[in-house]
């Protein structure tokens, strides 16, 4: 372990490590715009610079090892003078609506730094520069108002997601950009709607595209009955943003959202666990028809990804909705009020806001709130969330309650085939939370018969799935997908936690051990749709409500 001296204390650090790593190790704390551990270590924004003994130069602290003997300074006057400096010029291209913006809510890196380092006001004017670019899309937008080149967005988008929609432009040294193509829209640019670049970006040049002015509008209309469906996975993260810890007391955050819901002015709560567990039998009734390898389709992002870059095989796709669809579909057959029925899905993917536009399902869900959407709705209230009362409306779990966790979704459909067919089954779901892999497959056994299976989440996986499947000796039988490592838990409009960024935290894991020690999912039961709506599973009834369609869908690479 080489010695080095950090700050005047002589310390051993980490063979191997940076200087930056180091820090942290030591419990400092280092300004960083760009880097991202093991995903963007390019040492580009110079905010982590550093002073070394002996060095003309000030250093980047991200992608500079440590070395015996090092006299390092982290917070030096040079140092300091260096950072508000870079501060100071990026400031000049920033627009400051930090009041409107979506990170208002404090979780805006350049904001925090800009009020450490005394940054002065005095060039806080009309930005000069990228202000021309403004994206759109119907899952993501972005502000180049506010864009600060760290370049997260495009290693995050290259790298992990594998669309590539990001692009560093500098054909003007002067003015160069970060942007999809020019002139186009996310959704023809080959966006998937995942929402991984609206996570990683430090400012507010990135969001989900915003729907919160639109179910405000809806709760404040008398002619209207609002009704809120939530995903379950909802709940294991939005505690995070009223001081709760990752994937802690997720029983207690789920009462509290409930009274949350009805102070916000809905005036009902549906959890989709419960369609979720419709859609389980559906697609066990398929897969027990089925003689060919099948995709499981309830994740919208994973939609996006296979009809734009593996259209060859939707043919595999199960034709069901997914269950917000599914669960809006059931409400429209039934409500019989005289109000206007308005539906607002709660949810971790920032993609249910394009799959709530494709034509297949206009007149569904007129609006899809992300879980920091809701999180943003409620911090505006005159009460304070952890103030709430315990609300005694919670549903129990069922099966349908894991849709959201890797491999939950298998989980709930074979055991809803095992119910049908009578026989017993052997299933373990842990065999699947493998999370340094984004490709997991095991064995189910229902009776007799054998099931190969497997979980693809994180567009990585799904690229890498796809290009060894042709050379593959033996198919699976069913395969689930999910466009964000860690499943829908994990999505692109869950609460933003930095040091998953800065240290690799493994904030899939946290969240998913969290919610599952607060679900107990019971057995496969029979749904009151069943036979009150539909007669039974795979019926005519049933294809005209759950049933869609999918097809191939063009982009643009400029």
């Amino acid at each position: 372990m080489p010695k080095i001296t950090l700050n005047g204390k002589v310390i051993n650090a980490k063979r191997g490590s940076t200087i930056l790593e180091t820090a942290y190790d030591q419990g400092l704390k280092l300004p960083t715009l760009c880097f991202m551990k093991d995903v963007n270590e390019i040492g580009y924004c110079r905010m982590c610079v550093v002073e070394i003994n002996n060095n003309k130069d000030l250093v980047a602290s991200c992608v500079t090892p440590v070395q015996r003997g090092m006299d390092i300074q982290t917070h030096s006057k040079r140092v300091r003078e260096s950072r508000t400096s870079t501060l100071s010029i990026l400031a000049t291209r920033h627009k400051f609506n930090c009041w409107t913006c979506a990170r208002g809510d404090g979780s805006c890196d350049f904001y925090e730094y800009l009020k450490d380092y005394n940054v002065s006001d005095d060039m806080f004017k009309e930005p000069k520069g990228r202000f021309a670019f403004v994206v759109e899309g119907e899952a993501i937008n972005m502000d180049e108002h506010k864009c600060v080149l760290c370049r997260r967005c495009v290693s995050t988008c290259n790298e992990v997601v594998t669309a590539r929609v990001f692009k560093y432009r500098d054909d003007n040294p002067e003015d160069p950009v970060v942007s999809p193509a020019p002139g186009l829209s996310f959704d023809e640019a080959g966006c998937i709607s995942c929402g991984a670049c609206t996570v990683v970006c430090p400012v507010g040049a990135l969001i989900e595209t915003s729907h919160i002015e639109r179910v405000e509008k809806a709760l404040r209309d008398p002619n209207t009955y609002v009704v809120a469906q939530i995903e379950p996975t909802v709940k294991s993260a939005i505690g995070e943003a009223f001081g709760y810890g990752i994937g802690e007391a997720v029983d207690e955050v789920e009462a509290k959202l409930l009274s949350a819901m009805m102070e916000l002015g809905f005036d009902e709560v549906q959890d989709i666990s419960q369609a979720a567990s419709v859609h389980a039998k559906e697609q066990a009734q398929m897969l027990a028809s089925s003689d060919q390898m099948m995709f499981t389709s309830s994740n919208a992002g994973w939609i996006r990804y296979i009809e734009m870059y593996q259209p060859d095989f939707l043919e595999h796709l199960s034709p069901l909705k997914s269950p917000h669809l599914m669960n809006a579909a059931m409400l429209r057959e039934e409500y019989d009020q005289p109000k206007k029925l308005y539906i607002v899905t709660i949810t971790p993917s920032t993609a249910a806001k394009y799959e709530i536009s494709r034509s297949e399902h206009q007149g569904l869900v007129d609006a899809s709130l992300t879980t920091r959407e809701l999180s943003r709705m409620v911090q505006k209230q005159p009460w304070r969330f952890k103030r709430l009362p315990v609300s005694d409306g919670v549903q129990p779990a069922s099966n349908g309650s894991l849709y959201g966790v890797v491999g939950g979704e298998l989980y709930a459909t074979f055991h809803e085939l095992a119910q049908m067919e009578q026989s017993p089954i052997t299933f373990n779901l842990s065999a699947l939370h493998k999370f340094e892999d984004g490709i997991v497959e095991t064995q189910v056994k229902i009776g007799k018969k054998s099931f190969r299976v497997a979980v693809v989440h994180g567009g990585k996986a799904m690229s890498t799935f796809f290009k060894n499947l042709p050379s593959m000796k033996k198919s699976y039988d069913i395969v689930e997908f999910h466009d964000m490592f860690g499943g829908l838990i994990n999505g692109g409009g869950q609460p933003i936690v930095s040091e998953d960024f800065l240290f690799g935290w493994n904030v899939a894991r946290m969240r998913t051990t969290g919610y599952l020690k607060a679900v107990a999912p019971s057995e496969a039961a029979q749904h009151p749709i069943y036979p009150r709506l539909i007669q039974e599973p795979g019926s005519p009834e049933s294809r005209k409500l759950f049933a869609t369609s999918f097809s191939k869908k063009p982009f643009t690479r400029k």
